[in-house]
């Protein structure tokens, strides 16, 4: 029984670890996007990641920086599973800032 219990707890745990975030901003477009910082100091870093909550739909456009709390980062990355599901994604426009994008980062989009 014990370990069933700890078992479902591990599980539950990585759930909440796979779509946490940082902070969100609404860009210019009214679109919240929701980032993780991959690095906090210079040159400072953030990553595109789903929140776990809610999908992205319409179109999405990422900006190239984006500002929290005094800081301006540069966004490099889009997060594995960022956008999935996307079945209300129309159209995203990524910057050049972006210099990775992960594994599934855009699973089921069509």
């Amino acid at each position: 029984m014990v370990k069933r219990l700890l078992c479902i707890i591990a599980v539950l745990c990585m759930s909440l670890q796979l779509f946490a975030y940082d902070f969100s901003v609404v860009n210019s477009d009214g679109v919240t996007i929701y980032y993780t910082i991959t690095s906090s100091t210079a040159p400072l870093t953030v990553e595109v990641v789903k929140n776990g909550v809610n999908t992205y739909s319409g179109e999405v456009n990422i900006p190239s920086t984006v500002t929290h709390g005094g800081n301006t980062y540069s966004v490099t990355s889009i997060g594995v599973d960022a956008f999935y599901p996307c079945s209300g994604l129309t159209k995203v426009t990524i910057p050049n800032s972006v210099l990775n994008i992960r594994t599934r980062a855009f699973y089921m989009c069509m």
